[in-house]
């Protein structure tokens, strides 16, 4: 008894070629519904990329490099380095700007400025990450240096 494995069971290069020209030739004969089916098929995803929902969340990522600026002004701890980017980077002025630049809030900006200046910074999210680097590999949390 010879031992098969499923691999004996499947079709071989030969067959995949074959059965593709088989396909061309069925639709050569009938060049109508293969016309018909092609346009289907683009007007279906022509569709899809203009009716679909998009969501352009943009990514801002602001690189502080340790041991660079002056060490006695700029925070060290993760959370107190979040709250200055907030408070002393976002502050009301450029984010202002950029409102009225781009168009954001239009309603809330005629009728509220301030009201729009919050919302702004309620959707904007600040992650504070501690990456490695090649000259820099210290896994450890941002924190203050030994004095």
């Amino acid at each position: 008894m010879k031992n098969t494995t499923w691999f004996d069971d499947e079709p071989r290069g030969a067959d995949f070629v074959r059965q593709a020209a088989a396909l061309v030739v069925r639709g050569i004969r009938r060049p109508l519904w293969t016309l018909l089916f092609a346009a289907l098929l683009a007007a279906a995803v022509a569709a899809v990329l203009a009716f679909g929902k998009r969501s352009y969340a943009p990514r801002l990522v602001l690189r502080l490099v340790e041991g660079e600026g002056d060490t006695s002004t700029m925070p060290h701890v993760k959370r107190r380095l979040g709250d200055y980017v907030r408070e002393g980077i976002f502050t009301s002025e450029p984010l202002l700007a950029l409102i009225r630049r781009h168009g954001l809030y239009p309603n809330l900006v005629r009728k509220n400025p301030r009201a729009a200046l919050e919302s702004f910074r309620e959707d904007i999210h600040v992650e504070v990450t501690k990456t490695t680097s090649s000259k820099n590999v210290s896994p450890e949390p941002l924190l203050a240096p030994p004095e």
